[in-house]
């Protein structure tokens, strides 16, 4: 033995740890599968009996850091440490990690691009593969949405929208969890929905497409979608023609997979606007056989009507000459008193010719 107590040297583990980085920053190592699978047995060895998270740690943000060939390595290591709890303190050792070193610095020297980027796929993949390792280390990312280098903020997220994307049953979590992994979703959803105003563009971007991936997953709950319709429609008008052409698959997403009519096919709408015009035919048809039975209706009414009037006037005008004799009496005797009054003027005339015709007599 080396060492009386049941646990090594730090000094040595790290010295173990240290040698194990010399192998994984080499790329021709990691082509090895067998030395690989060496390295990550001695690691999770250290992580799960030594409880040595913080010297690994700083190693996987290290390799990070330095070389770009070491994101997809350092994710199957911590999937395969994350089996035991101890594989989820790592994790939440690794994050603050990050946290610690200066990610936030607005240096654009190639490797702190290269570091950032690294990062931001380590982060993105790992919300991939261990949805629920990272939804207890929640508060450790939302830290990197703050970070100046657009590709931070796009690898968190992208881990948030497979935070959505984690729907674990009943039976896989404690009934005491269920209503945090409720809310930590309510709170990526939103954090989603503010980067879709995120200074950067290709942000703005890669938010879009973690909408439509949740989209075409069928994710988003029924009383977003009126309020995220909204903010897409905004990014219509985007000075970035990424983020317009990626708010167009959004919009074109959210009408093929809305809840209230999954199938928009044309075909389909065909046929109910065929069955829709047939119906209205009928009701017309009905409608208009209605109206000329009442106007039929009233034709008659009416002409019986004016028969009724007509009759009423003549029977009106004969009653009142039965109930008035007098009146027609005396205008007979105006009559008779008219050709009395006639008769003598015409004698009178005649007496005057006779006269003349005397006169001219004794004249000659």
């Amino acid at each position: 033995r080396l060492w009386g107590l049941p646990t090594p040297d730090s000094d040595f583990v790290g010295l173990v740890v240290h040698m194990v980085k010399s192998l994984l920053e080499s790329p021709v190592s990691m082509r090895s599968k067998t030395l690989r699978a060496t390295c990550f047995a001695v690691i999770t060895t250290i992580v799960h009996r030594y409880k040595q998270c913080e010297l690994v740690s700083a190693m996987v943000s290290d390799l990070l850091s330095h070389h770009a060939h070491t994101p997809a390595p350092m994710v199957t290591l911590c999937v395969a440490i994350a089996s035991e709890p101890s594989g989820h303190q790592l994790v939440a050792e690794i994050f603050r990690e990050f946290g610690r070193q200066d990610g936030g610095s607005s240096s654009t020297s190639p490797q702190d691009s290269t570091r950032c980027k690294n990062i931001s796929t380590f982060i993105s993949d790992l919300g991939q593969q261990l949805p629920a390792v990272v939804r207890e280390n929640f508060s450790l990312l939302l830290v990197h949405l703050e970070n100046e280098s657009y590709m931070m903020r796009n690898g968190v997220i992208q881990a948030l929208a497979y935070l959505v994307c984690d729907r674990p049953s009943g039976g896989e979590q404690a009934p005491g969890n269920a209503a945090s992994t409720g809310s930590t979703r309510d709170s990526a959803l939103s954090i989603l929905e503010e980067r879709l105003h995120d200074v950067h563009s290709f942000t703005r971007s890669k938010t879009l497409q973690m909408w439509l991936h949740l989209c075409k997953n069928k994710l988003i709950p029924v009383a977003r979608l009126h309020r995220l319709t909204k903010l897409v429609i905004g990014r219509l008008r985007d000075k970035s023609a990424v983020v317009r052409k990626n708010a167009i698959s959004v919009l074109t997403a959210l009408l093929q997979f809305n809840p209230y009519g999954a199938d928009l096919s044309l075909s389909v709408f065909h046929k109910k606007l065929d069955a829709a015009a047939k119906k209205l035919n009928e009701v017309v048809g009905k409608a208009s056989a209605a109206a000329e039975r009442v106007l039929a209706e009233q034709q008659k009414q009416e002409s019986a009507a004016a028969a009724a009037a007509a009759d009423a006037s003549d029977d009106g005008s004969t009653v009142a000459m039965e109930q008035d004799p007098d009146s027609e009496n005396a205008a007979l005797e105006d009559v008779d008193e008219d050709k009395e009054n006639a008769t003598p003027s015409m004698s009178s005339d005649n007496e005057s010719a006779a006269s003349l015709e005397n006169d001219a007599e004794s004249e000659r």
